[in-house]
């Protein structure tokens, strides 16, 4: 891949969105050459995250906050059945209150003890991993990164992709995250999604608009006949 072309194509794709404030979606400065997709995150789970994202705004303890919560979604990934142990109908509220007591009291915060018992009680557990998620963002968001989906023909290295990262990045005034997938169909070139805004800058894209332009010019030309 020539990379002066190439980056070149970026910034001139990037550039109009230099403004783009508060329409981007944030996160922390996590530059790779691939991230897994982001699960889908509902209201409830945003509301709970975003209570548990203003006490740690509060306290000053933003940080460890994050590093807790992170700690107890990768405890979920290594033990799924944890989270269907917790959601459970089959135990009544008290009993999964004696659970998370005895998995969790004394090895997390009060803080965060307290909000898993909150969850609890109002039956909301089966919406944890969605609420580690949406705290997350609101990490992000606190911290001023930019997440990037990034559409190629031939996937990036990881040279490549931190450069493409960063000259996005230089644009936006942001940090980026960069989360590539790859689309042969797109020939060449790439499709850049910043926050809502989708940006199509494919050599196939490119072509279709071309064929449109010379079929409107054609029937231009036979209508003049």
């Amino acid at each position: 891949m020539e990379d002066g072309g190439f980056l070149r194509r970026i910034r001139k794709l990037v550039t109009p969105l230099k403004s783009l404030g508060k329409h981007a979606v944030p996160g922390a400065e996590r530059l790779s050459q691939q991230h897994a997709r982001p699960m889908k995150i509902d209201a409830v789970s945003r509301v709970y995250a975003h209570a548990l994202f203003e006490l740690g705004l509060e306290s000053n303890s933003l940080d460890d906050l994050a590093q807790q919560v992170n700690r107890i979604g990768g405890l979920l990934d290594t033990h799924p059945d944890l989270l269907t142990l917790l959601e459970t109908p089959a135990i009544n509220k008290r009993e999964r209150a004696e659970v998370i007591t005895r998995i969790f009291e004394g090895r997390c915060s009060d803080t965060v003890f307290k909000f898993l018992r909150v969850l609890s009680d109002r039956g909301r557990l089966g919406s944890l991993r969605g609420v580690i998620a949406a705290f997350n963002q609101r990490m992000d968001e606190h911290h001023g990164v930019v997440e990037v989906d990034a559409w190629v023909a031939e996937e990036l290295s990881s040279s490549e992709a931190d450069r493409v990262a960063r000259t996005i990045g230089e644009h936006l005034g942001k940090k980026v995250v960069l989360r590539q997938s790859v689309d042969p169909e797109l020939i060449g070139g790439l499709k850049l999604k910043i926050g809502d805004r989708l940006i199509d800058g494919s050599v196939a894209t490119q072509l279709r608009m071309m064929k449109r332009q010379l079929s409107a010019a054609g029937l231009e030309k036979a209508r003049s006949m």
